[in-house]
């Protein structure tokens, strides 16, 4: 016996639970007669939805008597859609109930065809129109550098600015994550001392997050931004760049070192050291038993076999020695950079920003036309995320300056442990040149 079926949809649990909207559907479709209910919780804009396409395959099997719906757009946002919902309902000889429509439609009736095919064209329509006026009022924000609506965990929105919550203590949950260096146990120090539960993947994508280093991201996808812009509140800031160089650094550790992996010794330089003669990396080889055990770099084609793969650097030196002579160089480096700290650069902006900012003067020029104000719109946005892009290259030279001024003690560097010596190195350092046993330059990231 065919049924009477309804169907409703509500686009967010929000909806559902806030406004109840979900429960006066079903309340609705239950006193219209309905035998059985799908309902989506998912935009009506998607067509793979669970129990739409259930009740589409009911449908097509003819096992349907009737669809009841409150209103058209409950069943899809999408005109094409909703020609295709009516072409199969008359083909199969299944009725449309709505609600809100005053009862059965016949589809049969060409005018009444005509006004449901019309009623999905609007509701596609006001659907478009909601997500036009949404991306504008983000790009307004983002013009005017205010807070996202939705702060992340541990900040809140005050006067459109971030604002640190002062009920939540998030610069004690990312010391928690970087004492014990893994995602898995900071999520159970974190819930012990704090009471606060992360999964794995949300406690690292909150600790990338650019926000708590003081800056301010617009438009999210997965785990990259489309603009950043930087020291917006970095009086707010409860992450520093030198600590989000580490925590990248585990991450990369974890990933790479696992299993029997982990308890493998890692060295500082390990991953930079390149051969001066075929400019392949280098390796390191133990020698004698502990505790005159000795480590030396020496250049990887040493074993192969084949003669025209050999490589003619024969010396190796000792891995204690290497790291003595990068710690030297980058010693002179930061003395350097300390002494022509006072000078300033002139800077040059590159020519394509040149000619963007001179076709917006000349747009200016000519007088008020709406085509030619929404073409400088267009232009001052290129413009705004070609100066963003750039303040991203230029926070990412300064933040690497900073680091290097903060070690002009030779001491210093001897007293750190191996796994900050390897953080601080992957972050100043490019490569380590090594020729004829001895370290022939070091090439930095800055």
């Amino acid at each position: 016996m065919k049924q009477k079926l309804g169907y409703g949809r509500v686009s967010t649990n929000e909806q559902a639970d806030c406004t109840h909207a979900a429960a006066q559907q079903i309340n609705r479709l239950e006193r219209a007669g309905c035998q059985e209910i799908f309902f989506d919780i998912q935009s009506g804009s998607d067509d793979d939805r669970p129990e739409f396409e259930k009740l589409m395959a009911l449908v097509r099997s003819r096992q349907v008597s009737c669809v009841c719906i409150t209103r058209d757009d409950r069943i899809t946002r999408r005109g094409i859609t909703t020609l295709q919902i009516l072409e199969t309902f008359f083909r199969c000889e299944v009725q449309l109930e709505i609600l809100d429509a005053g009862g059965l439609i016949d589809l049969a009736n060409p005018y009444q065809w005509l006004q449901r095919s019309q009623a999905g064209l609007n509701a596609e329509f006001e659907s478009r129109m909601l997500s036009m006026r949404i991306k504008k009022g983000f790009e307004y924000f983002r013009e005017k550098v205010k807070a996202n609506p939705k702060p992340p965990y541990g900040y809140i929105r005050v006067d459109e600015k971030y604002q640190l919550d002062p009920k939540v203590n998030a610069r004690g949950q990312i010391e928690a994550f970087l004492a014990v260096r893994s995602l898995q146990g900071a999520c159970r120090l974190i819930d012990e001392k704090y009471g606060k539960q992360w999964t794995a993947n949300g406690l690292r994508r909150w600790l990338l997050n650019p926000t708590l280093r003081g800056h301010t991201p617009y438009n999210r996808t997965y785990e990259q931004w489309e603009t950043i812009i930087h020291n917006t509140h970095s009086d707010q800031a409860v992450m520093t760049e030198i600590e989000y160089r580490v925590i990248c650094e585990i991450f990369q550790n974890n990933k790479q070192y696992w299993g029997q992996n982990r308890i493998a010794r890692q060295y500082p330089l390990g991953g930079l050291m390149f051969c001066g003669e075929c400019q392949i990396k280098m390796t390191v080889a133990h020698g004698g038993t502990a505790p005159n055990e000795r480590i030396y770099v020496y250049c990887r084609r040493r074993k192969q076999r084949i003669q025209s793969q050999t490589c003619s650097q024969r010396r190796t030196p000792r891995i204690e020695i290497v790291e003595d002579a990068v710690i030297s160089m980058l010693v002179k480096k930061s003395r350097e950079i300390v002494n022509f700290a006072g000078i300033t650069a002139t800077t040059i902006e590159p020519q394509e920003l040149m000619q963007l900012r001179s076709r917006l003067t000349a747009l200016s020029q000519l007088g008020y036309d709406p085509d030619i104000e929404d073409a400088k719109t267009k232009l001052q946005r290129r413009i705004n995320e070609f100066v963003y892009s750039l303040g991203d290259r230029q926070v990412e030279t300064d933040s690497r300056i900073d680091m290097l001024k903060s070690f002009p003690d030779p001491l210093y560097w001897h007293t750190l442990p191996d796994d900050e010596k390897r953080v601080i190195f992957r972050a100043l350092i490019e490569k380590v040149i090594i020729k004829d046993g001895v370290v022939s330059s070091v090439l930095f990231k800055i």
